[in-house]
C-alpha cells in the first residue's frame, strides 16, 4: 500500500508532467507561428521573382522551413511520451485512491462490527 507522502509524489509528478506538456504545447505553437511565417515569406519571394523585382531567392528558406518542422516533429513526440508518461502516473494515482478509500471503508466496517452494531 502506498503511503500518504507517496501519493502526494504522485500528485506533484501530474503537477511537473502537466508543467511540461504546457512548455511543449507552447513551444509547438510557436514553432507552428514560425513554420507560417517562412512559408508566407516563401511565397513572397516567388510572388516578387514573377512580377520581376528581386525579393531573395525562394529556395533560401526551403532548408529553414524543414529545419522548422522537424523541430516541430521533435517537440510533437516529445509530447506524446510525456502525455503517456502522464497517463501512467494518473493510473497509478487512481489506484491508490481506490485502495485508500477501501481500506478507509473497511476500517470503519471493523470499527462498527466491534461496537456490536450500535448506531
Amino acid at each position: 500500500m502506498m503511503t500518504n507522502s507517496e501519493a502526494r509524489k504522485l500528485q506533484a509528478r501530474l503537477l511537473a508532467l502537466d508543467i511540461k506538456l504546457a512548455e511543449l504545447d507552447h513551444q509547438m505553437r510557436a514553432s507552428q507561428v514560425r513554420i507560417q511565417q517562412l512559408e508566407a515569406h516563401r511565397e513572397d519571394s516567388r510572388l516578387a521573382r514573377i512580377l520581376g523585382e528581386e525579393h531573395g531567392d525562394p529556395g533560401e528558406f526551403e532548408p529553414r522551413i524543414e529545419d522548422a518542422r522537424r523541430e516541430l516533429a521533435r517537440q510533437s513526440e516529445l509530447a506524446e511520451t510525456v502525455r503517456a508518461h502522464q497517463r501512467e502516473v494518473r493510473v497509478e494515482y487512481a489506484l491508490w485512491m481506490v485502495n485508500s478509500r477501501r481500506e478507509t471503508v473497511g476500517a470503519a466496517d471493523e470499527g462498527a462490527e466491534s461496537d456490536g452494531g450500535r448506531a
